[in-house]
């Protein structure tokens, strides 16, 4: 029995590591149809002719002090 299960662990951990490649295989693939598919939408929003769209293609999170103050003093002002 103990020599079945040594002969068996082998294979187990063939099937262990196969399983992980898959999984890790699958998230590159995820991450790279992200990739492309963010990549596709900023050159849609560089061509735009739309100036707000543009804007928004180029906004940051290091931009987002200056948007909300920018939005606080629209608020205040009209």
């Amino acid at each position: 029995m103990f020599d079945a299960q040594i002969n068996l662990m082998p294979a187990q951990q063939r099937a262990a590591a196969a399983t992980e490649l898959a999984q890790i295989q699958a998230e590159t693939e995820r991450t790279n149809v992200q990739v492309k598919s963010d990549a596709e939408t900023e050159r849609t929003a560089y061509a735009s002719q739309n100036p707000a769209v543009r804007a928004a293609a180029n906004t940051t999170v290091v931009d987002a002090p200056v948007v909300y103050a920018r939005r606080l003093v629209t608020g205040l002002v009209f």
